[in-house]
């Protein structure tokens, strides 16, 4: 907006009056003994379960010495590991790729002959039948939901 337009003047006083006549909002009565409730709740609470930016110098210093310890034994852990893993048998054939990928070739083939017979062998009612039970378990399924949904959340029933 440009100040020296004298429309946007003119709204630029119509808010200003608006707002310094508008209805203050109050607090509800309980609001400041709730908020004091809490607060005292709050400071109750031990050091740990703060931030850990108000934590004692001396136990965040712990707890970063116990992480970076905990992440050395990792590093140490997996390098251990990876030296050692060449020792056992089936990691060689898993490095063979060539064997690897034949045998998962030679499975997917059976696979897919075993679904087509099968698929074959059914009559097309059934499998009709099925796809229409299957949208009718989806269909109720969704149904549930939706209503649990509006039951619970949308209309909430009072508490006590």
């Amino acid at each position: 907006m440009q100040p020296s337009n004298p429309r946007n003047r003119g709204l630029e006083q119509f808010i200003s009056r608006t707002l310094k006549h508008g209805g203050h909002r109050h607090a509800p009565p309980t609001l400041e003994a709730r908020v004091r409730r809490a607060l005292e709740q709050r400071a109750l609470l031990p050091w740990w379960h703060g931030p850990f930016a108000h934590w004692p110098a001396v136990a965040r210093g712990a707890f970063l010495l116990g992480s970076l310890g905990c992440l050395g034994l990792a590093l140490i852990a997996v390098t251990w590991l990876s030296l050692n893993v060449r020792a056992l048998s089936y990691i060689d054939w898993l490095m063979q790729p060539r064997v690897w990928m034949s045998n998962g070739v030679h499975v997917a083939s059976a696979l897919s002959g075993v679904f087509s017979v099968t698929l074959r062998s059914l009559p097309v009612q059934w499998i009709y039948g099925g796809a229409v039970f299957t949208v009718a378990c989806y269909t109720t399924v969704f149904g549930l939901s939706a209503a649990a949904y509006r039951t619970l959340f949308i209309n909430p029933a009072p508490q006590r």
